[in-house]
């Protein structure tokens, strides 16, 4: 996978984890295999976290994690379409542009 579509597969899993409390490491993982049935990788989850942290696009609340507001304006967008491969490919391309 690209850069961007392990970012945004990381991002979709903390946005759909994190609507009713932060989540942490083990739930993101759990979340994401969900979505793509497979386990992210130790790197993975810490590159897209570090990339998410330093856009401004997800907070860190010890050893947790929950979107921002900038954050859940992108998921927002994104969030159009009903399909989640969908959803997961517009959040792609957005971080496209960011990256």
């Amino acid at each position: 996978m690209t850069s961007e579509e392990t970012t945004s597969w990381i991002f979709l899993a903390i946005a759909m984890g994190s609507q009713e409390s932060p989540i942490n490491f083990s739930q993101i993982s759990q979340i994401a295999d969900g979505i793509n049935h497979a386990v992210p990788t130790h790197n993975e989850l810490q590159s897209s976290i570090s990339w998410l942290k330093n856009k401004g696009l997800i907070l860190q609340l010890g050893k947790k994690f929950s979107i921002s507001k900038l954050g859940e304006e992108i998921f927002k967008k994104s969030e159009k379409e009903k399909n989640i491969f969908d959803i997961w490919k517009n959040l792609e391309n957005e971080f496209i542009k960011m990256y």
